[in-house]
């Protein structure tokens, strides 16, 4: 289990990305630098998702779209 508040109160913490579907879902896409990590969140606080050993850079669509399915993101 990931511990949410060590990669939400992270000083190296940077919004790449917000995706918004057509239901009202948003997820919101973080690098976390000095981790080598990206965190996906979405806006009910109940979902998140960590994909180690990655950073979007740059956070192009394909980029996104390509990390969001690695951290098993649907």
């Amino acid at each position: 289990m990931t511990n949410f508040d060590e990669y939400m109160t992270n000083d190296n913490l940077a919004l790449q990305a917000i995706i918004r579907y057509d239901d009202g879902r948003e997820i919101c896409v973080f690098n976390v630098r000095d981790k080598l990590c990206c965190v996906f969140i979405q806006n009910d606080q109940e979902h998140f998702w960590l994909l180690r050993e990655h950073i979007l850079e740059p956070p192009m669509l394909s980029n996104i779209t390509e990390a969001m399915h690695k951290a098993g993101i649907i």
